[in-house]
């Protein structure tokens, strides 16, 4: 069983706050690969991303000896996610500009 599935079998809950916070830093990297990859990996980096954001989120309140992790968990998720909707806002601008174009 790899670590990213023991770490999927436990509810948040029951996970300790550093976990959560190493947890996150993983959920924001694994967020970061997937944007980088190919557009079919699309819609796989907006659940790592949410997952990022909440675990580190929810390490922060249960207060954490590992602030860093989960603030850097929170920034690439936050990154991600931002650069999804600019994407998305780019794409619909476009289409918009060419339809009025010809």
């Amino acid at each position: 069983m790899s670590v990213l599935q023991k770490y999927l079998q436990f509810s948040s809950k029951s996970l300790s706050p550093d976990k959560m916070a190493k947890f996150s830093l993983l959920m924001g990297i694994f967020a970061l690969l997937f944007m980088l990859l190919p557009s079919y990996t699309l819609f796989l980096e907006i659940p790592t991303g949410i997952l990022a954001i909440r675990f580190g989120r929810r390490a922060m309140s249960k207060c954490t000896r590992k602030t860093k992790l989960a603030l850097a968990g929170q920034l690439l998720g936050w990154m991600v996610l931002t650069s999804l909707a600019l994407e998305i806002l780019l794409a619909v601008t476009l289409i918009v500009i060419g339809m009025f174009y010809y």
